[in-house]
């Protein structure tokens, strides 16, 4: 069985499928731990959440962002760089922009997009 999970107002929704029959189960949880944990026991998760922070972010993003904007067209601002850990770690917005800057190469800002789900990344990561 497989999950695909993101983030939502009650904590993680996820839906549960086998890969063979028209299974399918959908919960939400309140912690994405219980997620791993979940009675169906996903073989795989795929969580549309940005993981895998980097110490120092580059100028694009990660590789796999880079890679995926082409193949998005006029969504590609739906991916976003992921700037370093200790932006993503910062207690408030101000913080968040100068460890971004700070850590970035060609400094950047963190969008108040990514700030706004960066307890959602805090928590995958943890």
């Amino acid at each position: 069985m497989g999950g695909g999970v993101d983030g939502c107002p009650g904590g993680w929704i996820a839906a549960f499928v086998r890969p063979a029959g028209d299974d399918c189960v959908i919960a939400v949880y309140p912690h994405f731990a219980e997620v791993l944990r979940a009675p169906h026991t996903p073989a795989i998760v795929a969580v549309d959440i940005p993981i895998g922070l980097p110490e120092q972010a580059g100028h694009c993003g990660r590789a796999a962002e880079y890679a995926v904007r082409p193949w998005l067209g006029q969504r590609q601002s739906s991916v976003f760089a992921v700037p370093s850990r200790t932006a993503v770690y910062a207690p408030d917005y101000g913080a968040a922009c100068h460890a971004a800057l700070a850590t970035s190469q060609s400094p950047r800002k963190v969008s108040k997009q990514l700030f706004n789900i960066s307890p959602k990344i805090r928590e995958v990561d943890a």
